[in-house]
């Protein structure tokens, strides 16, 4: 928190009005901060306690998803044998696609049956319930050290995501918070083994292959995701702490942009991003700027040559189903291309609203900041320049 917030909560903690606070700020050293905003974010994140002495509710960051479970349930997951167990499966995994390259996913895998609508709904339960497993693994992970944790909806930049609030893993030692924050990728690692083995070593029906092949791709899909360090990944956290930096990113985003502004003469010369760094600090950045670009590298690439094409392809063959469908009068067909667009559709609907259920007040800020804008703007009425005409007056 910057430090005018930590004078604004101690002044809030004396007991003063969100204006006084406000008002003291000004006088101080002339900040205009919107208090009223701050408390608003304070009330959300359940930091607030009562107001005009009327008590607060538990927030959402304060509920506890599976209550019953206790960390004596859960710990041995966590034990030294079955971390053996799980060091030879990975093992084991690695040599067979080694032996067997051909069991690795492709692009195409993620059509594994010529209905769009069942390969749509198939392949979307499939996501859902592992990202499901995902996100337990990490509350599994946090239950086990005694933290609380609950798992909700969400967006992160363009992406729609379960995450799992494991706040309480900064009580905890360094190889606690580890276990936590990796508990996700190492439950994909696992499923992702099991069912390498399964397509090298099992005779299953080419539908049920497909179908894991599949799988495998959604696997892959979301674990190289893991690695775009510009957001708050499972691997982002794990640098973050290693690196014993609280933004990281902002600061390795600065260094960058002013290594950038340096390519171009003319652009205004301005201070180093690094300067007060101490020397260790200097380079953790430094490290950091490099891991960004490597994983924005990564997430484009993951993008152009798995999302972009699965999408162009999915809507390219709903749309020449639907077209087909229409000519031949085949009801079939009109139904499975249609469907396959309405999910396209529904998922970038589910993105949208999430977005703004997470981002209501920035959204309803910048939209009063345009509206302002726009009127303080308006173009004077043509005949206000004529010498007899009336004043305008506002309403």
């Amino acid at each position: 928190m910057p430090e005018i917030g930590a004078r604004a909560l101690g002044y809030l903690r004396e007991g003063r009005s969100l204006a006084e606070v406000e008002a003291q700020l000004a006088a101080e050293d002339g900040s205009a901060v919107d208090v009223q905003a701050f408390a608003a974010e304070l009330l959300e994140l359940g930091f607030i306690a009562a107001v005009d002495e009327v008590p607060i509710h538990s927030t959402d960051r304060t509920h506890n998803h599976l209550p019953w479970l206790k960390p004596c349930h859960v710990r041995w997951l966590f034990s030294r044998p079955i971390a053996a167990a799980y060091a030879a499966l990975l093992t084991i995994a690695a040599v067979t696609v080694t032996l067997h390259p051909d069991v690795l996913p492709r692009v195409q895998d993620f059509f594994w049956s010529p209905r769009l609508s069942l390969v749509m709904a198939l392949n979307l339960l499939v996501g859902w319930l592992h990202a499901g497993g995902h996100e337990l693994a990490h509350l599994v992970a946090a239950r086990a050290e005694g933290i609380p944790s609950h798992i909700r909806a969400g967006t992160r930049l363009q992406y729609l995501v379960l995450q799992t609030d494991v706040s309480g893993a900064w009580s905890l030692p360094r190889p606690a918070r580890y276990r936590i924050y990796l508990a996700g990728v190492l439950w994909d690692l696992m499923v992702a083994s099991l069912l390498l083995l399964a397509l090298a070593h099992a005779e299953s029906p080419e539908p049920v292959a497909g179908l894991l092949r599949a799988w495998i791709l959604v696997i892959a899909f979301g674990l190289l995701g893991e690695f775009a360090f510009y957001m708050r990944t499972d691997i982002y956290f794990v640098f973050q702490d290693l690196l014993h930096s609280r933004n990281l990113f902002h600061e390795a985003q600065r260094l960058l942009l002013h290594r950038l502004r340096k390519l171009f003469p003319k652009s205004s010369e301005r201070p180093d991003p690094l300067e007060g760094f101490t020397h260790s600090g200097r380079r953790k950045v430094i490290l950091y700027a490099g891991l960004l670009i490597a994983g924005t590298t990564l997430s484009l690439g993951r993008y152009l040559l798995i999302g972009i094409p699965i999408l162009i392809e999915l809507v390219t063959q709903a749309a020449e189903e639907l077209v087909s469908g229409y000519r031949a009068h085949d009801a079939t067909s009109i139904f499975d291309g249609g469907v396959a667009l309405l999910v396209v559709v529904g998922m970038q609907a589910v993105f949208v609203a999430a977005f703004v259920q997470g981002h209501h007040r920035g959204l309803a800020s910048v939209f009063a900041t345009v509206t302002k804008n726009l009127i303080r703007h308006q173009p004077s009425h043509p005949d206000s320049a004529l010498p007899d005409a009336p004043p305008v007056v506002a309403p």
